[in-house]
């Protein structure tokens, strides 16, 4: 076996390996695996090469955050207020940074308790919370509603946040605000959990195994994760979820936001992170900002529909083609394959 071929055969062991939580001692190695660069919380945030060595203890050094910075937190929904309350109530009862509102992006709802429950939130939160209605539709377009309601808004800070979240970490925001604010970061992603306490979203990889997306560490345990050192560390991705996704406004403006046409349910937040990388612009994860997703809640899973497993098909045959060289030369991220 040749040298190159001993070395991506490794290193693709390190990661099935790491992935489960079995790797604990080869930071270095995981690092070299897992990104050409980290953003290290004991280095002043800033950005170092895999190869470096990086120092085990981790002093949180954080940058100053402007309270005038307005971030509008667009939330879509289609009934499921049962999902939607415990999301907003999270948010507004622990959230400390304040300069926030919460966009609703009404949708398709048929219950009166859901025009019940947008009455009551508003009156109560009055000052928090808009409810905008987007109207009936034919089908649902995660993309398009998106766009819709980021055209309604002048913010400078976008947060996307899907509806079957709830917040765990009370600053989330101010760590998300602490690398979306920099001018090299295009978009920020947090640490997701399922309701079991088990890793749902800590970033994605493009292309592995001819898969479109996928997710790093995904099924492990909190406490496992938390064992390791990459628990403290902040890193480069080259995408990460929408399901909590901040975005400056102008640079969503830029790359055109979320592709309505070509994907309208799936892939869209992963192409929009790749469109940011296109023009040199970061995409950061930060697992100091934490959140429960009881992801497929509120659309149920792709799979479990033969018309979405259709649409899905067809979104990720485009995907693969719109951006090749991830499948062939390899998310820069992980590991470049070896010609």
């Amino acid at each position: 076996m040749k040298i190159n071929q001993l070395t991506t055969s490794l290193l693709k062991l390190i990661y099935s390996l790491s992935t489960f939580g079995l790797v604990r001692t080869l930071g270095v190695v995981k690092r070299k695996v897992f990104g050409e660069h980290c953003v290290d919380s004991a280095h002043s945030h800033a950005l170092y090469n895999a190869n470096d060595e990086i120092a085990l203890e981790h002093n949180i050094i954080d940058y100053p955050i402007s309270p005038n910075k307005k971030v509008s937190i667009i939330i879509l929904n289609r009934d499921r207020i049962d999902l939607l309350a415990k999301c907003i109530d999270s948010i507004i009862s622990l959230s400390t940074y304040r300069n926030y509102d919460i966009v609703i992006v009404e949708n398709n709802s048929t219950l009166p308790t859901t025009r019940d429950y947008y009455t009551h939130v508003l009156n109560a939160h009055a000052e928090k919370i808009v409810v905008m209605d987007y109207g009936t539709t034919t089908e649902f377009n995660f993309s398009a509603l998106n766009n819709w309601a980021v055209n309604q808004i002048k913010s400078e800070y976008l947060l996307f946040l899907n509806n079957d979240t709830e917040v765990i970490t009370p600053n989330w925001i101010e760590e998300m605000l602490l690398y979306a604010q920099k001018p090299e970061v295009g978009a920020v992603g947090v640490m997701l959990y399922y309701p079991d306490d088990t890793i749902q979203h800590c970033g994605f990889f493009i292309g592995l195994d001819g898969h479109c997306a996928s997710h790093h560490n995904n099924g492990v345990l909190k406490d496992t994760f938390k064992a390791t050192k990459d628990a403290a560390i902040v890193r480069k991705y080259s995408a990460v979820t929408a399901a909590c996704l901040m975005i400056k406004r102008q640079d969503f403006l830029d790359v055109g936001g979320f592709d309505e046409e070509t994907f309208k349910v799936g892939l869209n937040d992963i192409d929009v992170c790749l469109k940011l990388r296109e023009k040199d612009k970061f995409i950061v994860f930060t697992p100091y900002a934490e959140l429960y997703h009881n992801e497929g809640s509120t659309r149920g899973r792709d799979h479990e529909s033969t018309r979405e497993s259709k649409r899905l098909l067809g979104e990720s045959i485009i995907f693969r083609e719109k951006w090749k060289p991830y499948f062939t030369h390899g998310d820069p991220y992980y590991f470049k394959f070896e010609e």
